[in-house]
């Protein structure tokens, strides 16, 4: 009896080699078998989810909240600037966390990190011209708690709009003013949307200046349209992180990562450890 073995992956058939997909999502793969009468029958199945192990650590000894693929770029100087004090990096990653430390400053009411959109000064049409924010309020202000993490989003610039309900975080942080936290912002492609996480380490440092790793998460949101719009949600971001250049001489290619701290007084605020990492998808 003659045997041809075939795969089907994901409800894709016929492959006449066995050649197992990157498996970086959750992938369902079912192996046949042809006997010479023409019959089929499947002889495995089986769904493959890539290993997430987050809990891997850099060599700052700071925790990995998802698995990475090892690529980076470092924040380690912000910029003066009439509402507070900016920090930022463009990087080409589709998937990705901004993990790092910061000292809070004087008068700050709001840490923002705006991103997954390109340097937004000047871009005001297409659909690459859109930014969500994830936040911290540091005091109560609009519909904000104090310590309440929340997503906004600024479409095209300079027009922004308020958190729905729906992205705004239940748990309520205790964050004491000018203190140093431990804050993380993670995005990625999740199907058609984005996935958007915001992570926040109150009590960072152990006696030594060591990371203690108390991390919790504040906000989780895939974005369907509440956050930005139907149509923006649907943007593809891994592309402009490749393709988008505004000045290239400047570094301004791809996405910009901007952490705002909003109304601090310049040279209050500091940052520490601070990278922005490629994701491997993370599953969750």
């Amino acid at each position: 009896m003659k045997l041809r073995v075939f795969s089907k992956v994901d409800g894709v058939a016929d492959l006449d080699m066995l050649n197992l997909p990157d498996l970086t999502a959750s992938t369902k793969l079912e192996v046949f078998q042809q006997i010479d009468d023409g019959a089929i029958q499947s002889i495995f199945a089986k769904t493959f989810s890539p290993q997430q192990t987050g809990g891997d650590f850099d060599e700052h000894g700071i925790k990995m909240l998802h698995k990475t693929t090892g690529k980076f770029v470092e924040i380690t100087s912000g910029k003066d600037h009439r509402n507070g004090q900016r920090y930022s990096r463009n990087h080409q990653f589709g998937n990705y966390m901004w993990i790092g430390y910061l000292k809070l400053g004087k008068g700050q009411d709001v840490m923002e990190h705006k991103t997954d959109g390109p340097n937004h000064g000047g871009c005001t049409k297409g659909s690459d011209c859109c930014w969500v924010e994830v936040n911290i309020s540091l005091t109560k202000r609009k519909k904000y708690k104090a310590g309440q993490f929340y997503l906004s989003s600024e479409h095209p610039h300079p027009k922004n709009f308020d958190a729905p309900d729906s992205a705004i975080g239940t748990k309520i942080f205790d964050i004491k003013p000018q203190q140093w936290i431990g804050y993380a912002a993670c995005a990625w492609q999740d199907g058609e949307f984005r996935h958007y996480q915001g992570w926040v380490d109150t009590n960072p440092f152990d006696a030594d200046g060591k990371p203690l790793n108390n991390w919790e998460l504040g906000v989780d949101q895939i974005d369907s349209g509440q956050i930005t719009t139907p149509e923006l949600a649907k943007r593809n971001v891994p592309d402009i992180a490749l393709h988008h250049v505004k000045d290239a001489s400047k570094g301004q290619i791809g996405l910009e990562s901007e952490i705002r701290m909003n109304n601090a007084t310049n040279h209050d605020c500091k940052i520490q450890w601070a990278r922005v990492y490629e994701l491997v998808t993370p599953v969750v």
